[in-house]
């Protein structure tokens, strides 16, 4: 009997542990998927930033496209 009990106290305390460890992988889940939330929008801010410079970029050379054939009629 004194066996028994022993036996169901540890069963009991590694239902605990387990339930714990549960709560615990849920908990660390959940932080993961903001932290990779959070690593992802510098991510879409630096693609947003690209595509602005390279319009920026098209847009230079365009205007220098232009000032060079404005020169050349001045010339």
């Amino acid at each position: 009997e004194d066996k028994c009990q022993s036996l169901q106290l540890s069963v009991d305390r590694l239902l605990l542990t387990l339930a714990k460890a549960e709560e615990d992988e849920s908990s660390l889940k959940t932080l993961v998927q903001s932290l990779n939330q959070t690593l992802s929008q510098p991510n879409y801010q630096t693609a947003d930033l690209q595509q602005n410079l390279g319009s920026i970029q098209n847009a230079l050379q365009s205007s220098e496209s232009k000032r060079r054939v404005a020169q050349e009629k001045l010339e």
